[in-house]
């Protein structure tokens, strides 16, 4: 009798392909029109690149171990220093840690990088699955604004009208939002999801 949301992204209808942009060999599924991708890996435990499939900039990058039980990490080029991360799904803000899964090096149009000892994108012989989201004109798109503490707070311009909202302080820790048309259609939308308890560390199951 509960009320569930489901937020799908369509990538490849299920076909492959092997990408060796990187030093990393991967296997993507991409759509490539839509700005989106699922991209699997194994873990080297060298620095290395992995091709993402997409033909721009990733603007979001969530990464997952499949095989032992980790956070989801995220990249974004929004964040203050590409050492940083951000635990997906938490109220934790960017965490700048010896970690430092993106090994400190901006994503390119083909390719992110990963640090060699960072047991959530790249331990040796782990399993990994990533998302990655770039903007498309008129369909997505990414970015930051500043807080004026109104009650109207700041216009932000996106050039399209969004079904679906996803907002982190990139300041301190506080909870994830998401503004969904499916669940509330008015304007000024009056409700919110959380993403708490979205970020579970464990493995692959079946």
């Amino acid at each position: 009798g509960g009320t569930l949301h489901a937020f799908v992204w369509g990538a490849n209808g299920g076909t492959t392909s092997s990408n060796s942009n990187g030093s990393i060999t991967s296997t993507v599924q991409t759509h490539s029109g839509g700005g989106f991708s699922v991209i699997t890996w194994t873990g080297t435990g060298n620095d290395g690149t992995i091709g993402h499939g997409l033909s721009a900039e990733p603007q979001l990058i969530w990464v997952k171990t499949r095989s032992h039980t980790s956070d989801w990490v995220m990249y974004s080029p929004e964040l203050s220093s590409t050492s940083h991360r951000i635990v997906v799904g938490t109220s934790q803000g960017p965490q700048d840690t010896s970690n430092n899964p993106w090994n400190s090096t901006a994503a390119t149009d083909t390719v992110f990088s990963v640090k060699g000892d960072a047991g959530n994108v790249n331990q040796n012989t782990r399993t990994f699955v990533g998302y990655a989201w770039a903007n498309v004109t008129g369909y997505r798109k990414f970015g930051t604004y500043t807080a004026n503490g109104n009650a109207n707070g700041p216009s932000v311009t996106t050039g399209f009208q969004p079904d679906f909202l996803m907002i982190k302080n990139l300041d301190k820790d506080q909870e994830w939002i998401i503004k969904s048309r499916v669940s509330d259609s008015s304007n000024p939308s009056t409700t919110s999801l959380s993403m708490r308890g979205v970020s579970g560390t464990h493995a692959e199951t079946q």
